[in-house]
């Protein structure tokens, strides 16, 4: 019976197969996923089968066939809205980062003069003041090295640093957007 059963099902699969494919990759428009469904389709059709009589099988494959690929083009769909949905994000957010660097760029003889203007605020600080920004950004050293360099307390450089940094911020306020002062410190 089984025997029997498989090779009524071969049957059915081979005479229907090439039509019902045929037809849903009209509409979903993709060898692999057209398999597929007609592949299920034909599948849970004879699963039907063998619990009802039905009136036309051609139709029933007909309806499943149907609504499977209208649910695959939905699924297609949705997955595209993600996607362009996301794009779109990435988009705003490129330019977003685009305009910002644009509206931020200084000028070579603003550069100059904040330069000038921070060498002489350097050179009025104290000399260990100095000395610790110094270590920090130009020689690029961990508070932690600073600190053991200078035979002090890493609270003690974070110190010095803050009080640095602080009087460079009054001396370079008419000059700099507050959303610089990051990128401008990191080469000063």
């Amino acid at each position: 019976m089984l025997r029997n059963n498989t090779e009524t099902f071969k049957e059915f699969y081979t005479s229907n197969y090439r039509r019902a494919f045929m037809l849903v990759k009209r509409y979903v428009h993709d060898d692999l996923a057209a398999e597929d469904i007609v592949s299920e389709a034909m599948i849970k059709l004879w699963k039907v089968m063998q619990e009802s009589s039905l009136n036309s099988v051609e139709a029933m494959l007909f309806t499943m066939l149907h609504n499977d690929s209208l649910n695959y083009l939905k699924h297609k769909q949705a997955e595209a809205q993600v996607l362009e949905d996301m794009a779109s994000i990435y988009l705003r957010e490129l330019d977003l980062r685009i305009s910002t660097l644009e509206d931020c760029t200084p000028d070579l003889t603003k550069l100059n003069e904040i330069n000038n203007i921070l060498q002489i605020s350097l050179s009025q600080l104290p000399s260990l003041t100095r000395q610790i920004f110094e270590m920090s950004r130009y020689r690029n050293l961990t508070n932690k090295e600073i600190a053991k360099e200078c035979n002090i307390s890493v609270k003690s450089v974070e110190y010095h640093i803050t009080k640095a940094l602080k009087i460079l911020r009054i001396q370079l306020k008419d000059y700099l957007p507050l959303n610089l002062w990051p990128i401008i410190l990191l080469f000063f």
